[in-house]
């Protein structure tokens, strides 16, 4: 039987995962400005149409809240896999 040897952890590791993060960090911040933005417009639509607004933020949270899952959902997978 082989020993299994863990993956040392180096400044070149270190530095991956720095970029990864600051990666995730800065799309969080562009989702963030065009949510913000949609929700702006929706607003907007809201003084005119309340009903079209309706069907607007409905149709954002559906796709806000299916992203959610599949991340929440790709995450677990990941962390499954990572314990076999």
């Amino acid at each position: 039987m082989e020993a299994v040897t863990q993956p040392t952890s180096g400044p070149r590791q270190l530095a991956i995962r720095l970029l990864v993060v600051a990666g995730a960090v800065a799309v969080g911040l562009v989702l963030q400005q065009v949510v913000a933005e949609r929700l702006e417009g929706i607003h907007a639509l809201a003084e005119r149409d309340v009903v079209a607004a309706r069907g607007e933020l409905a149709l954002l949270l559906q796709v806000v809240g299916g992203a959610a899952l599949a991340l929440t959902t790709a995450a677990g997978v990941a962390i499954g896999l990572a314990g076999r």
